[in-house]
């Protein structure tokens, strides 16, 4: 991680959330929190929009981050950007 770099979260309401936004922020990164709410292809647009060069994510959701990764690598998502 690299001042300027993107770093994407996805977290809840959790001590993760502040620690990892400190220690981004305090890097000289850009903090970029994801939405827990969104669906699988939503999350997709995000980070293929946004490419962050790392993403955090706490452990409660692991399975919506592997389907939004899954979403962008098997062409489900369509991006015209």
């Amino acid at each position: 991680m690299q001042p300027g770099d993107r770093v994407a979260i996805l977290a809840g309401t959790s001590l993760a959330f502040p620690v990892v936004a400190l220690g981004v922020l305090k890097s000289g990164a850009t903090l970029l929190p994801l939405n827990f709410r969104y669906q699988a292809e939503e999350l997709a647009w995000v980070l293929a929009d946004a490419r962050p060069s790392l993403l955090f994510v706490e452990s409660s959701y692991q399975e919506l981050a592997r389907a939004a990764l899954a979403a962008m690598a098997d062409g489900r998502l369509d991006l015209h950007l």
